[in-house]
């Protein structure tokens, strides 16, 4: 009896060798297959006064031109974003706004359109008529449309990936409204979905545009359908105080970010089929700045950087592996720190470089 039991236990030994081996194989070959990933600096804009923006990313970019957000309230530079430059007094600036800015993103349709939003409620867009932005205008007060979109404090403007012209708006006064900006129709938002457990602080269309996730203030996750209003699905998201983060990963599949209940950077994996727990919940790298990230469902890779961080990280998803995000990669800026985050489109990126 004692032998089987000893031959039992080594015979569990042997697996957990063996998966652990496996483990390690399939982690060294993902790393070979992303064994070209770099980064490479492209160009540099220099003594750019950027605002302190804690909720949203505060930068956009559609790869022919740069949209960041300014310290001096309520102001917006945009610039092209081919040539290096270097900032001054005399940069032209958008100043539509009343109290700071909370976010911009550029029209995935219509790479000339520029959507802001603001402590002042409003969401305004901003039409350019060539890819050098306010240096061809000067700076601009009017918008060329305007949405009295809250009454509130708007945190997030975000586009519809497939309907044009169609976007999402969330603020203080916890609700969620939808809008269609085609003349004619913009007068009041399409949808207001009220029935939040709070108010968001990030907000992501699901790739197929049905489906809205958000992150709220009270640490919970909802996700709904915006034309069925007791479509939502709600769950409890990382412990920790500080803001989350989110992106879809697949049309049933979140990934988020957040910190854990002793305050560490924390990910997390869930199934919006069954969100009473996640998937998983795994530790990021240090840090004490809210992570923000993004998600490339081409590759699978998520890319994390954090406010004062000078290191980004890059790793794979895979629900298959029993760890599920792999990191992969990280860099290492030597001589600075980051203060926003964004991504430009793949087809500006230049492979031969």
């Amino acid at each position: 009896m004692r032998a089987l039991k000893e031959n039992h236990r080594s015979n569990l030994t042997n697996i957990k060798k063996i998966q652990t081996a496996v483990t390690m194989v399939e982690d060294q070959q993902l790393v070979k297959s992303f064994q070209h990933l770099k980064f490479n600096t492209s160009l540099t804009f220099n003594s750019v006064n950027a605002a302190d923006t804690n909720d949203q990313d505060g930068l956009a970019s559609n790869g022919k031109m740069i949209a960041v957000a300014m310290k001096s309230t309520g102001t917006v530079a945009v610039f092209d974003a081919t040539k290096p430059r270097t900032f001054d007094a005399n940069l032209p600036l958008i100043k539509g706004h009343q109290g700071h800015i909370q976010d911009l993103q550029w029209n995935p349709f219509e790479d000339r359109l520029l959507a802001t939003s603001a402590d002042d409620g409003k969401v305004k867009l901003w039409i350019f008529d060539d890819n050098t932005g306010c240096d061809s205008t000067g700076s601009r007060l009017e918008p060329d449309l305007e949405l009295d979109a809250h009454h509130r404090k708007c945190l997030s403007i975000q586009w519809h990936a497939a309907a044009d012209n169609l976007l999402s708006t969330s603020a203080v006064d916890k609700t969620v409204k939808i809008w269609d900006i085609n003349e004619g129709r913009n007068e009041e938002a399409v949808i207001t979905f009220t029935d939040m457990p709070d108010f968001a602080t990030s907000t992501r269309w699901s790739p197929d545009g049905k489906m809205l996730g958000v992150c709220c203030k009270n640490k919970s996750l909802a996700v709904f359908d915006p034309r069925q209003e007791a479509s939502i699905v709600k769950a409890g998201g990382h412990e920790g105080p500080r803001q989350q983060r989110m992106a879809w990963v697949d049309d049933s599949t979140l990934l988020t970010t957040g910190f854990d209940a002793t305050a560490k950077r924390q990910w997390g994996a869930w199934d919006i089929r069954n969100m009473e727990q996640p998937l998983l919940l795994g530790a990021l790298n240090d840090g004490s700045a809210v992570p923000y990230f993004y998600y490339d469902r081409q590759y699978n890779i998520m890319i994390l950087q954090g406010r004062g961080d000078n290191v980004s990280m890059v790793s794979h998803f895979d629900k298959s592996s029993p760890t599920m995000l792999n990191p992969l990669y990280n860099h290492i800026f030597q001589q600075t720190t980051s203060k926003q985050f964004t991504m430009c489109p793949k087809h500006v990126c230049d492979v031969s470089k």
